[in-house]
C-alpha cells in the first residue's frame, strides 16, 4: 500500500472519528434532533472529499455516517433499522451529497494541477 492512500485512510478515519464524537457531544445536549447530527457528518464528508483523492474514501464515508447516525443516534438507539419512515431518503441524498461533492473536487483539483504545470 503507498503512502498516500494510507495518509488517504489515516485522514478519512480520523475525520469520521471526530464527526462520531462530536455527534455524541452535541446528542448529549439536544437529543430530539438528529439531523443537526447528519450536518457533522456530512462537514466530514466534503473535508474528506476536498484532501483525499478518488472516490473510494468519499462512498466509504457516506456509508459509514449513514450506518452511525442510523445505529447511535435514532431510535432503536444501538440498533440498526433501516425500515425508518424517510430513511432511504436520507441514504441515498448524503450519498449524492458526497457523489458530487468528490467529483467536483476531483475535477477542480484535476484542473489545479493542470495549470500548475
Amino acid at each position: 500500500m503507498n503512502k498516500l492512500l494510507h495518509n488517504n485512510i489515516l485522514f478519512t478515519l480520523t475525520l469520521l472519528g471526530i464527526a462520531t464524537a462530536l455527534a455524541f457531544l452535541f446528542f448529549s445536549f439536544v437529543s430530539e434532533n438528529t439531523a443537526n447530527i447528519a450536518l457533522l457528518y456530512i462537514i466530514a464528508q466534503i473535508l474528506i472529499a476536498r484532501y483525499t483523492n478518488g472516490y473510494l474514501l468519499g462512498l466509504f464515508s457516506s456509508v459509514f455516517s449513514v450506518i452511525c447516525i442510523n445505529f447511535f443516534f435514532t431510535y432503536p438507539f444501538f440498533r440498526l433499522n433501516f425500515t425508518l419512515s424517510g430513511y432511504p431518503v436520507t441514504f441515498i441524498g448524503m450519498l449524492i451529497i458526497i457523489l458530487l461533492t468528490t467529483a467536483t473536487t476531483s475535477s477542480l483539483l484535476s484542473d489545479g494541477s493542470i495549470l500548475s504545470v
